[in-house]
């Protein structure tokens, strides 16, 4: 379905298409050894299944890419990752079952690589640019994702939800020559205002006052 919205395959792999013809083909050639009907009919239909999506894969084939090599699965199909691990461990519980080694082995290996390709989707992010699941959970439980979320609020240009400091607190923060230096001013202010009233007092004294006839009847 990926490849036909697409067009084309992309950076998608068709080794496990291959490898589900080679596998399905001998382990039904197994199935016949051992008249098992159960392996028969099971990988008849997954050999039918898997031949039909190699003819399709080769339609829509294309150059392609690795994941190791982009460091990220987006090219990595993870249905099929998962039905891999599904089948390869209900396979190596039937073996058990039924005391095949032959069974238990190679589908034992099978489940074990599957696990490792499901863990490169939690070691590896899905796109370029992203970052993985294991990031996202180390990130989260140290505190740096709400960390790096206030960096792109501020980088955004987002204001700030902190509260105006209060006039107290704006009063304390003068120091002590500030405050001295303001007292000094003050004060020297008060000493201009009061000797300016006191001259203006004395000048209108002096105004208000009639003349002396006492000085001019001397004079005279």
């Amino acid at each position: 379905m990926q490849i036909r919205r697409q067009g084309a395959v992309g950076d998608i792999s068709g080794v496990p298409f291959l490898m589900g013809v080679l596998g399905g083909s001998f382990w039904l050639r197994y199935g016949l050894l051992k008249m098992d009907y159960t392996m028969i009919i099971v990988n008849v239909v997954g050999v039918s299944f898997m031949a039909f999506y190699c003819v399709f894969f080769l339609v829509y084939s294309l150059p392609k890419g690795v994941v190791l090599k982009n460091r990220e699965v987006s090219t990595l199909p993870l249905p099929m990752c998962v039905a891999n691990f599904l089948v390869s461990s209900q396979w190596c519980l039937y073996g058990n079952l039924v005391a095949d080694i032959y069974i238990i082995i190679p589908n034992g290996i099978g489940m074990f690589l599957a696990i490792v390709q499901l863990s490169l989707f939690v070691v590896l992010p899905i796109r370029e640019n992203e970052k993985s699941p294991l990031e996202k959970l180390a990130n989260w439980f140290t505190g740096r994702s709400k960390l790096e979320k206030k960096e792109k609020d501020l980088e955004g240009g987002e204001c700030s939800t902190t509260p105006p400091p209060s006039p107290q607190k704006v009063a304390n923060s003068i120091d002590d020559d500030e405050e001295s230096e303001i007292n000094e001013r003050f004060e020297k202010l008060m000493a201009e205002t009061s000797s300016t009233s006191d001259s203006r007092r004395g000048s209108g004294d002096f105004m208000g006052r009639p003349p002396s006839y006492k000085s001019r009847s001397s004079s005279v």
